[in-house]
């Protein structure tokens, strides 16, 4: 055998692999009882010095239906379904003003425990909220890195071992009117069990062997 065709047969396991991963992983797909991990940051030029600040964290496991978080960061119902999550405003008392102005950031950072978000789309909402909203993607592995200028004694950074999403509400967003909501859609893929990577592994690993024994 020469080189050439051995390192092309080495990527062809890995690519084989990595298919079988990729398989498994949107085969198993499930938000539905998974726990989701929640964090709220804040920031704005004149409460926080344009800092970011964590303002609560909570954590719950996604039914469908149920709303999973009730007024999270004192304002939202957020409620998970398989593929969507709406927030819904159900409260604004503790605000000095409901109009956010230039600078001013409310952060939602969603992630859950045996699954990846792969991607993320705004669905619809009433336009209060959706005017200022951003919406992305955190990376597998993100670290919410943050001040605590409130003094919460919430330990930070916080770890998205899945990465997750992140709805940003900025200037533009308007909380006067309660119940006002907003939906986002997401696809996921779950997290393989350790057993099923180390089997495949292992079957891709006999595949390459019992190809070297024919040649």
């Amino acid at each position: 055998m020469t080189h050439t065709s051995k390192i092309s047969k080495l990527l062809f396991s890995a690519a084989t692999l990595a298919m079988l991963l990729t398989a498994q992983q949107h085969t198993n797909a499930q938000i539905v009882g998974d726990t989701l991990n929640a964090s709220n940051t804040f920031e704005s030029g004149s409460v926080t010095g344009g800092v970011e600040t964590i303002f609560q964290i909570s954590s719950a496991t996604v039914s469908d239906p149920g709303v999973e978080l009730n007024q999270f960061a004192t304002l939202y119902d957020v409620d998970f379904s398989q593929n969507s999550l709406t927030m819904t405003l159900a409260s604004n008392s503790g605000l000095s003003t409901t109009l956010f102005g230039l600078g001013v950031f409310d952060r939602y950072y969603y992630g859950f425990d045996g699954n990846f978000i792969d991607s993320v789309t705004l669905s619809g909402g009433d336009t209060e909220l959706t005017n200022g909203l951003s919406v992305g993607l955190l990376p597998p592995g993100f670290q919410l890195g943050v001040a605590d200028l409130f003094g919460t004694g919430i330990s930070v950074p916080r770890e998205f071992p899945t990465g997750g999403l992140l709805l940003e509400f900025g200037e533009g967003t308007d909380l006067g009117t309660l119940g006002r909501s907003v939906t986002i859609d997401f696809t996921s893929s779950a997290v393989p069990e350790p057993s099923s990577a180390i089997a495949l592994i292992g079957v891709a690993g006999l595949t390459a062997v019992r190809r070297r024994r024919q040649q």
